[in-house]
C-alpha cells in the first residue's frame, strides 16, 4: 500500500496572518512505513512565479522541500515565510519504504491559501 496525506494546514482556503507559518499534517502507510515526505510551496499571483527553498527564501526554480517526520505519523515544514496579500499554493507528496507513491488524490494534497494581515 501506498501513503496516504491528510490533514494539512494550511488547508485550502485558510487566511493566515503574515510572518512566517508552519505546514504541518498526518501522514500514514500499513505496508512498509511512511519513508519521507516532500513539500513544495508555491507563491501565486508574481511573474515568474516563486518557490519556497528551505533555508534559502523565495527563488524563481521550483523546489521541493524535505518535511521533518515525528515518529507518530506527522509531518512538518517549519518557517515557510509568507508577506501580507500573497497567495500560495501548497503540494504534498509522501513516499512509503517500499518507495509507493500514492495516486494524485491520495497523495498529493493541494491546498491554496492566502495571507493577510
Amino acid at each position: 500500500m501506498a501513503p496516504v496525506v491528510s490533514g494539512v494546514v494550511p488547508s485550502d482556503g485558510d487566511v493566515v496572518a503574515p510572518g512566517v507559518v508552519d505546514v504541518s499534517g498526518l501522514v500514514s502507510d500499513s505496508g512498509s512505513g511512511v519513508d519521507r515526505v516532500r513539500v513544495l510551496v508555491r507563491r501565486t499571483g508574481v511573474s515568474p512565479a516563486l518557490y519556497w527553498r528551505d533555508g534559502v527564501g523565495w527563488v524563481e526554480s521550483w523546489s521541493w522541500n524535505r518535511a521533518d517526520l515525528d515518529g507518530a505519523g506527522g509531518f512538518v515544514l517549519e518557517d515557510v515565510s509568507v508577506v501580507d496579500g500573497g497567495s500560495y499554493e501548497l503540494f504534498v507528496w509522501a513516499w512509503d519504504g517500499a518507495g509507493n507513491l500514492a495516486d494524485w488524490t491520495e497523495t498529493i494534497g493541494l491546498s491554496r491559501f492566502a495571507a493577510t494581515g
